[in-house]
């Protein structure tokens, strides 16, 4: 690391024993931004306890959040807890997280986005990439048709309405750049958003993070920024 660069990792002994006790059942990860004056991430290391209630079991506060970074943060948990390995990892859409944890601990978990982040993601897209007239009819058609293909409940549902929504989005040249977007970035990566391939899996969205980090800058912080 540089001289100008920070990292400090934190875990008690109680979030030792419930990351060895629930972490093999699966794991979350996210990182929030805004909580101090020299913008240092705040990342954090999530799991679900016996009431399926989010259980911060590791914080990370660092300068950066790239892979190299997260892998420190990762092997030192492992270093402390020993390896797990989840059935399933969930974090936002950046890679670093996920690449990290399972080279870390040499596991293959299902790597799930958050529904939140992908929430966010595809209204961002709708946003900047259908303009023109009657913009805002077409992006409520657009976002309709997203949750019906995120919502289908297997993969011959999810190809049917994907294929549909294509051939909609062929009949206007004003849907040709989501069009792109969507067979692009987000169809071959369906396995880490289409519900079905989360469907039993006991957990859905990334919002016990966002509770988190909610009560800590609205709460703990007050919504200032730490010192």
């Amino acid at each position: 690391m540089e001289e100008s660069e920070f990292m400090i990792v934190l875990m008690t002994s109680f979030q030792r024993s419930q990351y060895i006790k629930f972490g093999k059942q699966g794991v979350c990860v996210d990182s929030t931004h805004g909580t101090n004056q020299y913008d240092f991430k705040l990342t954090t290391l999530l799991v679900l306890d016996e009431f399926r209630a989010g259980q911060p079991v590791a914080w990370c506060l660092s300068t950066r959040e790239t892979e190299d970074y997260m892998s420190k943060f990762f092997q030192l948990v492992k270093d402390t807890c020993g390896p797990v390995s989840p059935p399933w990892f969930m974090s936002d859409l950046a890679p670093q997280f996920f690449n990290a944890f399972a080279a870390v601990n040499e596991c293959k978990p299902k790597q799930l986005w958050c529904s939140w982040h992908v929430e966010k993601a595809w209204r961002e897209a709708l946003q900047s990439r259908i303009t023109g007239d009657k913009s805002v009819d077409r992006r409520d058609c657009v976002y309709r048709y997203i949750k019906i293909i995120t919502g289908a409940k297997d993969e011959k549902e999810f190809d049917a309405a994907s294929n549909a929504f294509l051939q909609w989005m062929d009949t206007d040249l004003q849907f040709k750049s989501f069009s792109e977007y969507y067979t692009k970035e987000r169809l071959p990566f369906q396995e880490n958003w289409a519900y079905y391939h989360r469907y039993g899996l006991g957990i859905n969205t990334n919002m016990v993070v966002e509770a988190f980090h909610k009560i800590f800058k609205y709460h703990y912080l007050n919504g200032k920024l730490n010192r």
